[in-house]
């Protein structure tokens, strides 16, 4: 699984790095807890976080206050990663794994255009499926921001017998084009599985 992470934020890091056309977070318009700032081969690279508010697709989302943690560094959190040049970020997360009983979190990139989104997904479909040791997928209609297109629905079994359970769907909004990767340890079986806070952002039947 470290593998298919380091793929995805490689693959992440080199679409923010060569794209020029797509729409990405507008940062300016938030408020964040903490800023970073660390260098990559030379490059100047910012890392944001948050534990009120998110942004996606040009709109503003509310983290969830609940947190079961002692730690509040385990409290749901908003973070993303951008070179300081790029005006807008085209990744994002929404991490609340270690807030819950049932965490789970919520990772996404902006893409050039809906066919690149399909294909990067399609491409982590493949990664999940050859790094564990076995999985049950089934295609589900999804809605996200209330548009419908395709997902992918997992339960995954790794090292060490441990259940993952993904969902991942891609799409577009407002000239906006996206990847979508919804991860929990509990079993995913329906929308209602989704946290509230969640399903105006993604649903799926």
């Amino acid at each position: 699984m470290r593998q298919l992470v380091f793929f995805i934020l490689l693959l992440c890091s080199n679409i923010c790095f060569s794209q020029t056309s797509p729409l990405g977070d507008n940062l300016t318009v938030s408020t964040f807890d903490t800023v970073k700032v660390y260098y990559e081969d030379d490059a100047r690279r910012i890392k944001i976080e948050s534990k009120s508010q998110f942004p996606f697709c040009s709109r503003i989302y509310k983290i969830p206050k609940e947190c079961y943690s002692r730690d509040s560094s385990n409290c749901c959190k908003y973070s993303t990663d951008k070179y300081e040049f790029q005006e807008t970020a085209c990744i994002g997360s929404l991490n609340c794994l270690n807030a819950f009983t049932n965490g789970y979190s919520l990772n996404w990139f902006y893409t050039e255009n809906i066919s690149e989104a399909k294909r990067v997904t399609e491409n982590t479909c493949k990664q999940l499926e050859e790094q564990s040791l076995s999985f049950k997928k089934k295609i589900v209609k999804c809605y996200i921001l209330n548009k419908e297109t395709e997902g992918y629905l997992y339960e995954l079994t790794v090292n060490g017998n441990i259940k993952l359970y993904k969902l991942l769907s891609y799409g577009n909004y407002n000239q906006y084009n996206f990847t979508l990767d919804y991860f929990t340890l509990s079993p995913i079986t329906d929308s209602n599985d989704i946290p509230t806070a969640l399903r105006e952002i993604i649903r799926f039947e």
